[in-house]
């Protein structure tokens, strides 16, 4: 029983906090570079006398357009187990570097779904701002923001009147790696937290019983086409 409603629990919480996924591109990619992403986590809830991220998962792939702009795209796994198609696509680009390295940077997402069950569509424009430092050997970097998304749809499910248009998530995180390919990253979002998540069925978890914490983990791996790769070792030389 209890596996049972932990499904209904995912399957309704990919409807009701689409947003639910951590900074997709935060520094951009260098030019030319390639990027393999995997991530996992969403909003803590209360379940079987405990505390569990809701675990929505979620894959992608990002590549540096120049070296300020990279585009990317990621494929929501979870919600696809349960139905639904549900994709995002878009643009990071970084605006300003000071001399210490602080930097701001901006991502433009189109976010999509459609089920398989009446071909409901829907699309999010989504808007994030980040502030990342770069520390150890620029291979690490903090960074905090928020992101914002936009409900074009009039009505909700049910045909109830949709009552809020803007969703803003206030988040901050940790990117860290070696000189490997590899990096991983841990993001803590408050989500919508203006809006009282009681009364609800769902436990969701946080400060004054608004909106809802989550808690995210990814790993990257990156990498350049082999010319580039064979023409750098070149150059070292």
């Amino acid at each position: 029983m209890k596996q049972v409603f932990f499904c209904v629990v995912i399957f309704v919480l990919s409807m009701l906090f689409t947003q639910c996924a951590p900074s997709r591109m935060v520094k951009p990619l260098e030019e030319k570079q390639h990027a393999i992403t995997a991530n996992v986590g969403g909003p803590l809830i209360g379940f079987a006398g405990t505390v569990i991220p809701v675990p929505f998962t979620a894959l992608g792939y990002g590549y540096g357009l120049r070296a300020n702009t990279t585009i990317f795209a990621n494929l929501h796994t979870t919600s696809l187990l349960y139905g639904v198609i549900q994709t995002d696509l878009g643009v990071c680009r970084n605006f300003k570097t000071w001399d210490n390295g602080l930097a701001i940077s901006s991502n433009l997402v189109a976010n999509l779904s459609v089920d398989k069950w009446q071909g409901n569509f829907r699309f999010w424009p989504q808007l994030d701002v980040n502030v990342y430092k770069p520390f150890h050997e620029k291979k690490s970097f903090w960074y905090a923001g928020f992101d914002s998304w936009y409900e074009l749809a009039r009505y909700r499910a049910h045909d109830y009147r949709q009552p809020v248009h803007v969703f803003l998530n206030p988040h901050a995180g940790l990117q860290w790696g070696k000189k490997t390919h590899w990096s991983y990253q841990f993001e803590t979002k408050w989500l919508i937290p203006y809006i009282k998540n009681t009364p609800n069925q769902i436990k969701y978890k946080a400060p004054g019983g608004n909106g809802a914490i989550g808690i995210y983990f990814g790993v990257t791996y990156r990498f350049a086409p082999k010319s580039q790769e064979v023409h750098s070792t070149t150059q070292a030389y």
